[in-house]
């Protein structure tokens, strides 16, 4: 929508959780900017595939894990 596509193109601070290169793929599919967003991805694999969405910043989840990835997060929110 474009609400979306106004939020992603105006603010630096979207976190974008990712558990796979599929949804990587996918999201590059759509009509949207991620340059603005910091991507967290599960896996090293995910966060290569993350890297087409040109966003602002990647971080890797230190376990392959939802806690992992939970506590990247909140290292980013905190």
């Amino acid at each position: 929508s474009q609400s979306i596509r106004d939020a992603l193109a105006v603010n630096k601070k979207v976190i974008l959780p990712l558990f796979s290169a599929e949804t990587a793929s996918i999201l590059k599919t759509w009509p949207l900017e991620f340059d603005g967003c910091t991507v967290v991805a599960i896996s090293d694999v995910v966060a290569g595939a993350s890297a087409s969405l040109l966003p602002l910043n990647i971080a890797v989840s230190d376990a392959p894990s939802v806690q992992a990835m939970a506590h990247a997060t909140a290292r980013l929110i905190a």
